[in-house]
């Protein structure tokens, strides 16, 4: 079966690369295929861009144009184009581009999960400097499972394509409950389904001052941001990380299918909060957490933040 795929590209201010984007999209070597572009408010020529290759574009191509609602908000609006449960969905930067098999090498791996429709592929970026120069690859992650959803994200939005099982689950939730949209498609196939990584790159991704995703582009930075985030939340006494928070809404709504296991992921954590736990039980956890990130580095400041009961 030749699955349908529909690219869902949430648009603001994006005029100076969206063309090299929209260009990659018209030249994708998979033929059933989608492009549905809603833009959030954009105040520069982004908007002219869109008219201009809907006008020309030789494929599906639905535009909407709405106000600024922010991209998690955005995101989900695009989610609720009338599709078949057997459709795929793939989320699409503006200042990004795709190689052309991007959307049939996620097809090919997808259509190989025995329940395709709870399935979400992600794959490896190749970050590009402005004038898409290589800088350097991403990590591979160690883990991609819900003990490491619950903590963090490693799949980045603009290399989804996922199955409508997961844009289903996605639906469910408002996005005001989400930190990010790919974060918590990522919880949603964790939790419900199987999440497919691809190694090998199909996405030059642009790093500049206007991306609304965060890069550190060497092990320095990283630590170093790492590091002053630590010392932000222990000088400020800020209780709770913005993952946590993110895992207890998701909870909330989906309790019902989940297992008592994954539900006490989180419950456990919670637990861990003062004044509910002592230093000596929050050190008894941190040895052997039941969540975890992938670079080592930030799993260590984890366990320091729990045992300090930061989490």
């Amino acid at each position: 079966m030749r699955r349908h795929v529909h690219v869902l590209l949430s648009t603001f201010n994006g005029a100076e690369y969206l063309r090299e984007q929209l260009d990659s999209l018209l030249s994708q070597d998979y033929p059933h295929f989608s492009v549905h572009v809603r833009d959030d408010g954009s105040t520069d020529q982004t908007a002219d861009i869109i008219r201009e290759y809907a006008k020309k574009a030789p494929i599906g191509f639905h535009v909407s144009f709405g106000q600024n609602l922010g991209f998690n908000e955005s995101f989900r609006k695009l989610l609720e184009l009338e599709a078949s449960e057997d459709d795929f969905f793939a989320f699409c930067d503006q200042d990004d581009v795709w190689a052309n098999d991007k959307i049939s090498r996620a097809v090919e791996m997808l259509s190989k999960s025995k329940h395709p429709e709870t399935a979400l592929y992600f794959g490896r970026l190749c970050y590009v400097d402005r004038n898409l120069k290589k800088i350097a690859l991403s990590d591979i992650p160690r883990y991609l499972d819900f003990n490491n959803a619950v903590v963090e994200n490693v799949v980045p939005g603009c290399t989804i394509v996922m199955g409508g099982g997961v844009r289903n689950y996605l639906l469910r939730a408002p996005a005001s409950a989400m930190s990010s949209h790919d974060w918590w498609a990522y919880l949603c196939a964790s939790a419900f389904g199987v999440v497919i990584y691809d190694s090998s790159t199909r996405i030059r991704y642009r790093r500049h001052g206007t991306n609304t995703s965060p890069w550190q582009h060497s092990p320095t930075s990283v630590v170093v941001t790492r590091a002053q985030e630590f010392l932000n939340r222990w000088r400020s006494r800020k209780i709770g990380f913005k993952s946590l928070q993110q895992a207890v809404r998701f909870i909330r709504i989906y309790r019902e299918e989940l297992s008592d296991d994954q539900a006490s992921i989180v419950g456990e954590l919670i637990d861990l909060r003062p004044p509910s736990s002592t230093v000596v039980s929050r050190f008894r956890y941190a040895r052997k957490p039941k969540v975890h990130r992938n670079k080592r580095f930030d799993d260590l400041v984890m366990r320091a933040m729990i045992v300090l009961g930061q989490q």
